[in-house]
């Protein structure tokens, strides 16, 4: 996997990455840009495989890592057992974070889980976003939902 500043990229290797995407090669390139015009982020994605913006993170990298290493990563789960019972969550916010974790976005599920007025409910979610466990997150939620709804 390659990281590419797109500050640094000449008019050549612009052609060179371009080329380089069309011949289907399987080695991985993310451009790292400050921009955010959407043209310039449409030009990027043409001769990339990916793209960070600014302000870049660990958890981008991170992400980037895992969603195009083809590698299996295991983590080690807390061994407490959270009880959804006692999850309370404001309902748009519940909606949200299930819709953003169906769609693996780590950094927006993060930004709405850090919403969440509830500690508990707030330390439980982020804990398995830790873990990138994604599914997790929206089983949670959903069962959240039908003990409400029951309830």
């Amino acid at each position: 996997m390659i990281f590419i500043d797109s500050g640094e990229l000449s008019k050549d290797e612009y052609f060179f990455f371009k080329d380089y995407k069309t011949q289907n090669i399987n080695l991985p390139f993310i451009i790292l840009t400050s921009s955010v015009m959407s043209d310039e982020l449409a030009l990027l994605n043409k001769i990339s495989t990916s793209y960070i913006v600014a302000p870049f993170s660990f958890v981008d990298i991170d992400q980037a890592l895992i969603m195009f290493s083809k590698q299996k990563f295991t983590y080690v789960k807390k061994e407490e057992e959270r009880k959804v019972s006692e999850l309370k969550i404001e309902n748009n916010l519940e909606v949200d974070i299930i819709k953003e974790a169906d769609l693996g976005n780590f950094k927006s599920c993060n930004n709405l889980i850090e919403n969440i007025k509830h500690d508990y409910t707030r330390t439980v979610l982020l804990d398995y976003l830790e873990s990138y466990d994604f599914d997790r997150i929206i089983e949670v939620l959903n069962k959240k939902s039908e003990i409400n709804y029951e309830g």
